[in-house]
């Protein structure tokens, strides 16, 4: 059991880092866009969309799935979970469940980050 939280520890790190790494090599292409998050986004997502290809056809080692699935694109991006776990309900035949996940995780992440953002500024008393 330790091993799996040292997997999931090492490919956090390298997930952190390849996060911040993006954000600022992308930060001179735009100053009104986060071009950094959003490829952390899209290549979390399409490595996601790898690792699910791969496992329904091949075996792969719980500490490889930890390092990489959990570790490294769970720190890099929680939206390739998010993806992920959307194609699985599409993959499953279940599009209503697929598109009602789909638009409570865009929609709703929109109104919580807006309500943190109000509430946050309330509690401070900024205008």
């Amino acid at each position: 059991m330790p091993q799996y939280f040292a997997m999931v520890a090492l490919g956090g790190a390298l997930g952190a880092m390849a996060r911040y790494a993006l954000s600022i090599w992308l930060a001179p292409l735009s100053e009104n866009l986060a071009w950094g998050t959003l490829a952390a986004n899209l290549l979390g997502s399409f490595l996601a969309g790898m690792i699910l290809a791969w496992l329904q056809e091949r075996h792969m080692a719980v500490e490889v799935r930890l390092l990489f699935q959990t570790g490294l694109l769970g720190a890099l991006t929680t939206f390739s979970t998010f993806a992920a776990e959307t194609l699985v309900l599409f993959l499953q035949h279940k599009p209503w469940a697929g598109l009602t996940q789909w638009a409570l995780n865009v929609v709703g992440t929109m109104i919580a980050v807006f309500l943190g953002f109000l509430i946050t500024r309330a509690v401070l008393g900024l205008q």
